[in-house]
């Protein structure tokens, strides 16, 4: 039926219509776009979250200058970084971590020490911060000491099938978010430290 309503030809034209691209630059770019005052519907505007006093030192994090951001991280730290993201990208090289992980060198304990302590030097320790809340919090803060960076704890447990599961991971995510109520909250390092 949609077929006699809507001709294929007319169907393939709007498709061309839609796929062309647009003549000349943008005449309106997202930064220069103003709302017409009328469209405030005479909404004040909001004000900034942040006023910087006059003798706070500007700590905003400058992107352009690697060697001062990476200074407080070792050079195998990078090293590793690097080859532990390069491994993820590989898809067959996942396939193989897959295979491993589900295989029966899983089910002997030497062949499994190895294979968790490989895995949890490389992949676990590049993507997540620590076993527990607790030790999620301490390199979270380890990190901010070091280099002025925050964080953002990502709450994540196994799947639960059954009530004491659902309560253990309820009682993990409150530890979480206990530990996050101790991160730091001012951008100012020094001022916290005296």
């Amino acid at each position: 039926m949609a077929t006699r309503l809507l001709r294929t030809n007319f169907i393939r034209r709007l498709y061309r219509f839609s796929a062309l691209n647009p003549v000349g630059p943008p005449t309106v770019t997202a930064s220069t776009a103003v709302v017409p005052e009328i469209l405030s519907f005479g909404q004040e505007e909001e004000p900034p979250l942040h006023h910087p006093k006059p003798n706070e030192a500007n700590h905003d994090l400058d992107l352009s200058d690697q060697a001062r951001l990476f200074a407080s991280v070792p050079t195998f730290d990078h090293f590793r970084s690097t080859a532990v993201l390069h491994a993820a990208a590989i898809g067959p090289m996942v396939d193989l971590g897959s295979w491993v992980m589900r295989s029966k060198l899983m089910e002997t304990a030497v062949t499994r020490g190895v294979v968790l302590g490989l895995v949890k030097g490389t992949f676990y320790d590049h993507f997540c911060a620590g076993e527990d809340a607790d030790a999620a919090a301490e390199r979270v803060k380890s990190v901010y000491e070091a280099t002025g960076l925050k964080a953002m704890l990502v709450y994540g447990v196994e799947h639960a099938d059954d009530a004491a599961s659902c309560d253990d991971n309820m009682h993990q995510f409150l530890r979480t978010i206990e530990a996050a109520k101790s991160f730091p909250t001012s951008h100012n390092r020094k001022k916290e430290n005296q």
